[in-house]
């Protein structure tokens, strides 16, 4: 199934230069049955960073939840300040 994944921000510095199929229209190629936690290490972003998900433009975060084709991940850091 497709999904399309799309990191923004500082988590970009994390993707490899070969993972270029991260920012396809066209979407990234995933087994049936992938959660939202296996893409987000598929990704290889550093455990315990802290994310804010969206999954289809809502906040997500089941990281067992499953994705389902045309699933649209977006992943944000979460940002402090005042």
């Amino acid at each position: 199934m497709k999904i399309k994944v799309k990191l923004y921000a500082t988590l970009r510095q994390y993707v490899p230069s070969s993972a270029d199929l991260l920012v396809r229209e066209e979407g990234w190629e995933v087994a049936d049955g992938t959660t939202l936690g296996e893409v987000v290490r598929m990704v290889n972003l550093p455990d315990g960073l802290r994310l804010l998900t969206l999954l289809n433009g809502a906040h997500c975060n089941d990281q067992g939840r499953i994705l389902k084709d045309g699933d649209a991940l977006l992943l944000y850091p979460l940002m402090a300040g005042g």
